[in-house]
């Protein structure tokens, strides 16, 4: 008897693009290749948002503040967040669980400035800048 029919809602994330390879090994399927289509980032044209499974970052175009929940960061080791900055504004996160280039836990994303931009990776129990730049 082979392993049960697979479903793609249990191994595809739902964005277009998306595929798997699966290999059928006993009663059982094992995805062995896969690729999961990168959502663009999302255009941020409020004051708040809340960061999605598949979003890859945030284009900042509010005329003001703004503040981004971002998703628990130890289930999210390695996940890399790309923020940029269209508008003279910055960009928090809400949890205030971003540690800076300069090792210091904070609330600031990118800086006030149009055009910064910044890059979070997931860390243990904190996101990580790793990178930032502005004009």
């Amino acid at each position: 008897m082979g392993p049960s029919p697979a479903t793609t809602s249990a191994i595809l994330p739902p964005v277009g693009g998306a595929w798997a390879v699966l290999q059928a090994v006993g009663p059982n399927w094992v995805i062995v290749a896969q690729s999961n289509t990168v959502v663009p980032p999302f255009g941020l044209n409020a004051a708040t948002y809340t960061i999605q499974q598949y979003d890859s970052g945030v284009l900042g175009g509010f005329s003001g503040t703004m503040t981004v929940t971002l998703p628990p960061p130890g289930n999210n080791q390695g996940r890399l967040l790309y923020f940029a900055n269209h508008t003279a504004h910055v960009i928090n996160s809400a949890s205030s669980n971003v540690v800076g280039t300069g090792g210091t836990l904070q609330a600031t994303i990118t800086g006030g400035n149009q055009g910064d931009w910044a890059i979070l990776m997931g860390g243990a129990s904190d996101w990580l800048q790793v990178a930032f730049g502005g004009p």
